[in-house]
């Protein structure tokens, strides 16, 4: 699956108003408003591609401390590849409450910026 700003707008954990507000007015954005958006859609989906391997790291790391793993040299890859499939197919549930309302915050401000 090939991975789209407006494809990964559609899976964020933002409030459902706000996404529909955001994708209705794509095509009218003005390019800057658009390019600004686009850096914060990324930005939040690295943000979370990142906090998900690192917990998946984190699981793999106290297994091996507990003895009921082996560290294999592929680790790190295969946890990449794992966080691949669960990002293009999962929507983002894991999230802690401060990460969305930071992601929510940022959008409305975008939104308010865009309207003035």
């Amino acid at each position: 699956m090939k991975l789209t700003t407006k494809g990964i707008l559609q899976l964020l954990p933002v409030d459902g108003n706000l996404k529909k507000e955001l994708l209705d007015n794509w095509d009218k954005m003005e390019p800057d408003q658009r390019a600004n958006l686009e850096q914060l859609v990324w930005d939040t989906y690295r943000a979370l591609y990142k906090l998900r391997l690192e917990e998946k790291l984190r699981l793999e790391l106290a297994k091996l401390g507990r003895d009921e793993g082996t560290l294999e040299p592929a680790l790190y890859s295969r946890l990449q590849e794992e966080t691949d499939r669960e990002m293009a197919s999962e929507n983002f549930s894991v999230s802690t409450s401060s990460e969305l309302t930071s992601i929510r915050e940022k959008l409305q401000t975008f939104l308010k910026d865009k309207s003035t």
